[in-house]
Order: structure tokens, then C-alpha cells, then sequence
């Protein structure tokens, strides 16, 4: 992991900041199978073909309501972090 921020940053960060990234790469892995597999079960249950749910499963990862929340919880993490720079006079 740390060639990869390395890499993609120049630097390699604190080890804390590097566990942290590995403990949300499971979670999204954990969490997006998860709802991959419901979605494509229940289309193939249908008795639909195996493309069908396959597709059915990655649409599913694909709309708003499903990745809409992260990209929330970044935007007032980045507000907090705003909030606390101008109160600070960062």
C-alpha cells in the first residue's frame, strides 16, 4: 500500500492514514459484493440468463442511492474541515 500512495502521491503517508485506507477498500469491497450478488441472484432466479443478472448486479452498484452517500459524507467532511480552518485562521 505504501508504493501505491507512493506513486500516486509522491510521498508515503503516516501508517495510521495507510490502515485507514485498507479498512475502506474491505468495507467497499464487503459492502458492494453484497448487494452485486442479492441483485444478480434475483435476476437470475427469474430464470433470466446469467448476462442478464450480471448486468442486473453491476446496475445496481451503478445509481444514485447507492454511492450518492459517500460522496455526501465527503462533501461535509470537507465543510467540517472549512468550518475549522477559517474559525482556527488557517
Amino acid at each position: 500500500m505504501e508504493n501505491f500512495f507512493h506513486m500516486v502521491f509522491g510521498k508515503v503517508p503516516a501508517p495510521e492514514v495507510i490502515h485507514a485506507f485498507e479498512v475502506s477498500l474491505i468495507l467497499y469491497a464487503e459492502h458492494g459484493f453484497k448487494r452485486l450478488h442479492v441483485h444478480g441472484a434475483h435476476g437470475v432466479s427469474s430464470l433470466s440468463d446469467i448476462y442478464s443478472g450480471v448486468v442486473g448486479g453491476i446496475a445496481s452498484l451503478k445509481g444514485p442511492l447507492h454511492g450518492g452517500a459517500n460522496e455526501a459524507v465527503m462533501h461535509l467532511l470537507l465543510e467540517v474541515g472549512n468550518r475549522h480552518a477559517r474559525k482556527n485562521g488557517c
